[in-house]
């Protein structure tokens, strides 16, 4: 089910919600939501909308301003590699490694798709690919399991971009589990049908009238997560 309606005209959560509270409080005419939390269809986790569009307001200023932190949790194939110093060919990064990863993408909505155009360069601007947009991603790699082949991330993304997450990691070379679109080699039998192994696992903000810190937590229960419980419970 989309978060919000799109062009498959399938019916969506931001639709049910409104029905819900047109229903639970006899409200007459248009119910007003902002949505603050989106998800891809295949993504699961934390989906949070505003119900006032003073609080929509004030939520979407906060992002701007960087005060909204979103975490997500991947699986993805393989596990990112890197050139060290000194040593011949590419190796593994162990578990701990983190970095951000800055590329530029562009939306091809026609297909649903966003086309990774590149690495961000400084001078090169935004001139890289025509309407391409920087998409800026702070990752920690958890876990190796070299048994699978399989690494557990933890992502923030610092820009909110068409699927940046998963375009991020199949730019580093590690498309995430399930998600043929972005280069996964194959779909498991143990994941639902279009599902992905991309799960929005943390959201820390202010509440906006309030004024009191918010943490919304949502560990994923489904597979491949299960394998990583150590790191996701």
């Amino acid at each position: 089910m989309p978060s919000v309606p799109d062009s498959s005209k399938d019916a969506s959560l931001y639709a049910l919600i409104q029905k819900y509270i047109r229903e639970k409080k006899s409200k007459k005419g248009n119910v007003y939501i902002g949505v603050f939390q989106r998800l891809d269809r295949p993504v699961s986790g934390i989906i949070a909308y505003c119900l006032r569009s003073k609080c929509s307001k004030r939520m979407n200023e906060a992002m701007k301003r960087g005060d909204v932190k979103k975490l997500y949790l991947a699986v993805s194939e393989g596990a990112p590699c890197k050139m060290e110093k000194g040593k011949l060919g590419i190796h593994k990064l162990k578990a701990g490694a983190e970095g951000v990863e800055r590329i530029y993408i562009k939306k091809l909505s026609r297909d649903n798709i966003v086309k990774i155009a590149g690495e961000y360069v400084p001078k090169n601007g935004n001139k890289l690919l025509k309407g391409a947009q920087l998409a800026v991603t702070w990752w920690k790699l958890l876990y190796y399991d070299k048994k699978r082949d399989m690494s557990l991330f933890l992502l923030r993304p610092y820009t909110g971009r068409s699927h940046q997450l998963r375009a991020t990691l199949a730019y580093m070379g590690c498309p995430i589990v399930g998600d043929r679109k972005y280069g996964a080699s194959r779909i498991y039998k143990e994941m639902g049908y279009g599902e992905i192994a991309l799960h929005s696992f943390k959201l820390l903000c202010i509440h906006p009238v309030k004024r009191e810190k918010m943490c919304l937590s949502v560990p994923p229960l489904r597979w491949p997560f299960s394998m990583f419980e150590q790191f996701v419970a």
